[in-house]
């Protein structure tokens, strides 16, 4: 904490003393418009705060990429998680009614059952 203080003193001393040092030196810019006589200190700063400006756009659009791709994958897992339990629930129900099928079935149907499945195979 006491170390990004001193860099940020450092930084603000740096900006004062490079303001200082230039603030007669002036120059011409054409920016879609021919502005005449711009101090180079400011245009460094405004040069410098676009330059924020367009680095925190690019960081936001990358993250909201980033967590729509997030949900996007958790949205496709608990959809693999539901169809996983819908897929051991019909088993089930399928293991169940097989079960009461073989239960009241005569055992000479049971037999002649197993001899197709046998024989099928």
């Amino acid at each position: 904490m006491v170390f990004t203080l001193i860099i940020l003193l450092l930084i603000i001393i740096f900006m004062a003393f490079f303001i200082g040092l230039n603030i007669g030196e002036v120059c011409n810019i054409w920016f879609f418009k021919h502005f005449e006589n711009l101090p180079v200190s400011v245009l460094v700063l405004v040069s410098f705060a676009a330059g924020i400006v367009v680095s925190l756009v690019f960081f936001m659009i990358f993250k909201l990429k980033k967590a729509s791709m997030q949900n996007e994958a958790e949205k496709i897992e608990a959809q693999k998680v539901k169809d996983d339990k819908k897929r051991a629930k019909t088993e089930r129900k399928l293991k169940k009614l097989k079960e009461k099928k073989g239960e009241n079935q005569s055992p000479a149907t049971q037999v002649s059952s197993e001899v197709t499945e046998v024989t099928d195979k």
